[in-house]
């Protein structure tokens, strides 16, 4: 399903280093933040009128951005985010750089290199942006994240982590929330600026099940700023909302499972948790997943859900408000792509490139369209 170079490298670097994770993950903490769950409120998602049905009533203004260095296409590349004045931040697998592109496109300087020294960087897996435009990129072999300043992107310091994270974001109080999928317990962490935890919390119901999903990497946290923020994990389709003390405030659910609104089967009993084989993906493709989530201005949320056959499979998005209304379910997501991310009123979709039959080629595409919002 994810078909790109960047992508690839991603998987490389989990794989490569999942033993060690595991090990990591191994430890068992108290979590202070589920003794509050009296005060947890639950909300039923429910429908307003009718659903949208098509991908154009929601996402307008499609426009198809191309990158071009040294005269020649772009491909291959992985969107690692936007900042605020709409430059672009990509990392090209020939060049085994960061690369910054202006707003139209073009080139505007390379961010670090591949190495072990400072200002250099080993696998990449999360990026993210301060409200200042300061670029963190997280480093999954090292377990740290290293910190590139506005405006010129030259790199400030590294900060290491207790363990690994497969979603990380920095919230209004400089404070590092992180997810990550490979723990047995408290799989949401909040680090301090010098690398030191100052909370966790989430241990997952089943923990033969938390294992068997760590190697397909899904799940994901969206910032709500000046308020906490949302969290979807693999197992089902539940999203919890925190606030930045890691206290569980409320959890939105369906009044019952459905396609789009999955729950993973059982794991197979004669199955190794920590071991992968063509019957662990047998068992995963059996059925839809909960894959990212993200957050729109105006208390709008958006859900991927993603369908695996193998490496191939559809993607789709439901969409919801903070107050559980639904307004499109099982909406599929066009290019044979995947959400990468949201900045502002607009949406990026990274088309991945790929073969069409024997011999057309499509090379990897940025789209991004406008979401309109609809009607409450």
């Amino acid at each position: 399903m994810e078909r790109g170079g960047f992508r690839r490298m991603v998987e490389k670097n989990y794989i490569r280093y999942l033993k060690v994770i595991f090990a990591f993950g191994l430890f068992c903490f108290c979590s202070l933040s589920e003794l509050a769950s009296k005060e947890v409120e639950t909300i039923l998602f429910k429908e307003k009128g009718e659903l949208a049905q098509k991908w154009d009533k929601l996402f307008t203004d499609h426009t198809l951005i191309n990158f071009t260095y040294k005269n020649q296409p772009l491909s291959g590349f992985g969107l690692l985010g936007i900042n605020s004045k709409g430059d672009y931040f990509l990392f090209s697998p020939v060049e085994k750089k960061i690369m910054q592109f202006d707003k139209t496109g073009n080139f505007i300087r390379f961010i670090g290199s591949i190495g072990q020294g400072p200002g250099e960087y080993q696998g990449i897996t999360n990026s993210f942006f301060d409200g200042a435009d300061n670029l963190y990129l997280y480093d999954a072999p090292i377990l740290a994240i290293s910190i590139f300043t506005y405006p010129d992107y030259q790199f400030s310091k590294q900060i290491h982590l207790k363990s690994t994270a497969n979603k990380i974001f920095i919230n209004d109080e400089g404070h590092f929330i992180t997810f990550s999928i490979f723990n047995v317990s408290n799989l949401l962490k909040k680090y301090d600026q010098s690398g030191r935890i100052l909370g966790e919390t989430f241990k997952p119901e089943d923990e033969r099940l938390s294992l068997a999903m760590a190697r397909f990497n899904r799940g994901g946290l969206a910032n709500i700023p000046g308020t906490g923020f949302l969290f979807v994990y693999p197992d089902k389709y539940y999203i919890y909302l925190y606030d930045y003390n890691l206290t569980l405030k409320k959890i939105f659910k369906p009044s019952h499972f459905s396609k789009f609104y999955p729950k993973a089967e059982s794991f197979p009993q004669d199955l190794a948790p920590n071991e992968f084989s063509f019957e662990h993906t047998k068992w995963w493709d059996k059925f839809l997943h909960p894959g990212d989530i993200f957050f729109f201005k105006d208390g709008f949320f958006l859900v991927t859900v993603c369908e695996s056959k193998g490496r191939f499979g559809k993607n789709y998005i439901n969409l919801h408000d903070l107050n559980g209304v639904t307004y499109a379910r099982g909406l599929e997501i066009p290019h044979e792509g995947e959400i990468n991310c949201i900045q502002g009123d607009y949406v990026y979709i990274l088309e991945q490139e790929r073969f069409i039959g024997q011999d057309e080629f499509v090379p990897t595409r940025l789209h991004r369209y406008r979401f309109s919002l609809p009607e409450r």
